[in-house]
């Protein structure tokens, strides 16, 4: 790509011509970085999510623009060259971020170093759907998203669309626990992550209905188009008008970046009674039960039926993840856990307490002790790892709990399938 001056006033350009330009500069930046380093090792540079598909947010902030949400890229390389380190990578990163904040961009930038063979490998879920459908060669073999295997949208699992909806539920809570400041950068972020968590809502929802889209702007329209219907198959879990009315507002605010109408707390509180009513009515789905009618007892039920391939591939998962203290000191009870379920299905156990346990959570310092049926300690113990304290006590309140379950999310669920 062709150097790009460095982007000194965003203000004068219309949301469009402002997203364009910061993710020239970003996709830039990042090739200049990868490409001058691994030129010859390469077969291409792929950017994914939402930038990709030209849905990306971006917000003012001196002296340019702010990416909310992060930049990803695949980096494949050619078989038999080696894939950089971790630290290596993380050293790429780092330089790629300063180089695009250096042009007035500040954007979270992550690549995934991959061969090729990783994209032929890739199971039915959403995220390989969207590459193939939607991911942007930016350097290099442009057919090279052809090794996605071709499968269509009624082919997506209903299993990682139920996913996708603890995943966001628990970048929320994470956010919610975390030190609370009266601040616009909080309330831009808790907004931010209350509207993605609104969407992929909406993502999943359609997954279970079978009108999945592979845009924030088609699955709008398919949601307007179902509350419209006069009869929905399967019968939704809320009032489709008020929820796709809530969907349309923040596809509005991730295309544009201009606040909504309502507070970032109003409009938490909505997404996690949402959530609650989308959580059960999905576990319904894929339980197939409908003789359980509280949430634990449909947890229990999915959890169930998991295969035991699966809760070995996740046990074995956790275990290249940890040091051989953290075996020593957790296997026996990873293995008693995972006769039941696999760890990913027992820190979403634990993200259901959560989502069931606290009524109002946005609210600074409310709910800080947990309700009289709540344990917030037993639920932690069903953790992979847990920061004890001196007498082997877990996380006494939500927000304890909540921290230990990102913690445990970001260590070993997010950059897996298992």
């Amino acid at each position: 790509m062709n150097s790009l001056r460095p982007v000194e006033s965003y203000a004068a350009e219309d949301t469009l011509a402002r997203s364009t330009r910061a993710k020239q500069v970003i996709c830039g930046e990042a090739c200049r970085v990868l490409a001058g380093r691994y030129a010859t090792s390469l077969r291409a540079i792929v950017l994914t999510g939402s930038l990709a598909r030209d849905e990306a947010t971006f917000v003012q902030a001196a002296p340019g623009v702010k990416l909310l949400g992060d930049a990803d890229f695949f980096v494949v390389f050619r078989d038999g060259c080696p894939l950089p380190p971790a630290s290596v990578t993380l050293a790429l990163v780092k330089e790629a971020e300063a180089k695009v904040a250096a042009a007035g961009v500040e954007a979270s930038i992550s690549f995934a170093m991959v061969y090729g063979g990783y994209f032929e490998r890739l199971p039915r879920h959403i995220s390989a759907y969207e590459l193939r459908s939607n991911g942007l060669v930016i350097w290099g073999e442009q057919e090279i998203l052809s090794l996605i295997p071709d499968f269509g949208a009624a082919a997506v699992s209903r299993e990682d669309a139920w996913r996708l909806l603890a995943n966001r539920l628990i970048e929320l809570f994470e956010l919610l626990a975390g030190k609370q400041h009266e601040s616009e950068a909080y309330e831009e972020m808790l907004q931010y992550r209350a509207a993605k968590l609104f969407l992929d809502m909406a993502t999943s929802y359609l997954i279970f209905a079978g009108d999945y889209r592979a845009t924030y702007r088609g699955r709008e329209e398919a949601l307007r188009l179902a509350a419209s219907s006069q009869s929905t198959t399967p019968a939704p879990p809320f009032s489709l008008a008020d929820f796709a009315c809530r969907v349309s507002e923040c596809t509005r605010f991730k295309m544009s970046g201009e606040p909504m109408a309502y507070s970032a707390k109003e409009l938490t509180d909505s997404a996690l009674c949402h959530s609650r009513l989308l959580w059960v009515w999905e576990l319904l789905h894929l339980s197939r039960r409908t003789d359980v009618p509280d949430p634990a007892g449909l947890m229990a039920a999915w959890m169930a039926q998991q295969s035991v391939r699966a809760k070995v591939l996740g046990l074995a998962s956790l275990a290249r993840r940890t040091g051989w203290r953290e075996r020593m000191r957790h296997g026996i009870r990873w293995l008693r856990l995972s006769r039941s379920a696999s760890p990913r299905y027992w820190v979403y156990h634990v993200v259901a307490e959560l989502l069931f346990g606290i009524s109002e959570p946005s609210q600074n310092g409310a709910n800080e002790t947990a309700p009289p049926a709540r344990d917030w300690k037993r639920a932690a113990r069903l953790l992979p790892v847990i920061d004890l304290n001196a007498r082997g006590e877990g996380p006494a309140t939500w927000r304890g709990l909540a921290r230990a379950v990102a913690s445990n999310y970001h260590r070993f669920l997010e950059s897996t399938s298992s």
